[in-house]
């Protein structure tokens, strides 16, 4: 949830700062965002494989659609 949290807010301070290139606030608060975005991204992708399609070939191969699914890891630990 923290890696969509994150998304979420970047995306909206990526718009804000389309038309408001001059706030070091926001660019500061997007970089902050950014870099534990980075930091939240590959932990997940080290434990449990690609997050998003873009990463799914930097294997070598494509395994984006390996199983299980992120949502699919509690019922497995269960």
């Amino acid at each position: 949830h923290q890696i969509q949290t994150l998304a979420f807010a970047m995306t909206e301070l990526g718009l804000y700062l389309d038309t408001h290139k001059e706030d070091q606030d926001a660019m500061d608060l997007f970089g902050k965002y950014r870099e534990l975005y980075g930091e939240l991204a590959a932990e997940y992708e080290s434990k449990h494989g690609p997050l998003t399609q873009m990463e799914a070939g930097g294997n070598g191969g494509y395994d984006w659609t390996d199983d299980p699914w992120p949502w699919e890891f509690d019922a497995q630990e269960g």
